[in-house]
């Protein structure tokens, strides 16, 4: 249904907002002297513009729209999901927070340094994207010819979603499927499968921003688990995973913390 139909008046003012915070980040830029912008993604869109027209800009409105939801949405959705399987899995977090005071020896996370370095907290982020990948659909495509699968033969400009999700739990590839078991992803680990793990995709369009991805979340959660200890309150349900633009708990989610220093103690 079309955005202007009357019971989209959420959707339509969330878009506005959305839109005016982009539109104030480019006309602040724009206003700066050209030796004055800073080297960061936004800089570069502009630079990148083969012309001064209207059209160029509104394409780099565009990008800034479609990194905004990809940076942010996905990032923070697999923390969510991240701190539900360390809550649930005591063990699990303890060996985490245990990597973190040897590493780091109780410093702040440096993006420099501390991701290739965390290597079992890595794990437990790739472990979650696994159990819940935040695309659970992969990003559709259209054959260009008939093909064959299996006993189907399916016809030109077949449309194909990816069951990422359900790729993630097949038995074949993944023993206990359901069981969170960083360990899988550990460097001695057997490798998995080409195409079996795609929790950023795969092939030429691969996700861009899957590096920077694991390095935000690997300092992210480093820094929560520097300072504190989670826990499933009593009597707490596992959240039930639904597809809403990314996967989310159908709830809002509720953990519990302490103070990493006095679970210590």
């Amino acid at each position: 249904m079309p955005d202007w139909m009357p019971w989209k008046h959420e959707k339509r003012r969330a878009l506005r907002t959305l839109k005016d915070l982009i539109e104030r980040h480019l006309q602040n830029r724009l206003k700066l002297a050209r030796d004055a912008w800073p080297d960061d993604l936004l800089t570069r869109l502009l630079e990148s513009r083969e012309d001064a027209s209207a059209f160029s800009l509104q394409n780099v409105r565009d990008e800034c729209m479609r990194v905004f939801l990809a940076g942010h949405e996905t990032t923070a959705a697999t923390l969510v999901w991240w701190a539900w399987c360390l809550a649930s899995n005591p063990e699990a977090q303890r060996v985490a927070r245990g990597e973190l005071h040897r590493v780091p020896q109780g410093s702040a996370p440096a993006v420099e340094t501390l991701p290739a370095e965390l290597d079992y907290l890595a794990q437990t982020i790739k472990e979650t994207l696994r159990r819940y990948p935040v695309a659970p659909l992969l990003i559709s495509r259209r054959t260009i010819r008939a093909i064959q699968l299996g006993e189907w033969t399916l016809p030109a400009r077949t449309l194909f979603m990816i069951p990422v999700h359900l790729m993630h739990h097949d038995p074949r590839w993944f023993l206990d499927p359901e069981v969170f078991r960083p360990e899988r992803f550990a460097p001695d680990a057997p490798e998995v499968p080409r195409g079996a793990y795609i929790a950023f995709g795969a092939g030429p369009r691969v996700c861009l921003g899957q590096h920077l991805a694991m390095t935000a979340m690997t300092v992210i959660a480093a820094m929560l688990l520097q300072r504190f200890v989670l826990s499933v309150p009593e009597g707490s349900a596992p959240p039930r995973p639904v597809l809403n633009v990314t996967l989310r708990p159908d709830q809002p989610m509720h953990l519990a913390i302490t103070r990493a220093d006095a679970a210590i103690a």
